[in-house]
């Protein structure tokens, strides 16, 4: 079951990123490439979180911020 939390928590932390990385004002192609797919972030996102409601994993406090991030992500 660790490996599953260790993958659910490198997922979350990069859709998270992935989702807000655009909003830095830098012209470098890394980041403006994640100006154009919205959708598809937004899908991986409702993914994240469904994966985290139906394990329900035990974890630490610091890492139930994750899924308040995704909800934070879809929201925006």
């Amino acid at each position: 079951m660790i490996t599953a939390q260790l993958f659910l928590i490198y997922y979350s932390t990069s859709v998270i990123i992935a989702s807000f990385l655009h909003l830095i004002h830098l012209d470098y192609w890394w980041i403006r490439i994640w100006d154009f797919p919205h959708l598809q972030v937004a899908l991986l996102t409702l993914i994240g979180l469904l994966i985290w409601l139906i394990l329900g994993l035990n974890v630490q406090w610091t890492v139930v911020l994750l899924p308040v991030g995704l909800v934070a992500a879809l929201l925006y």
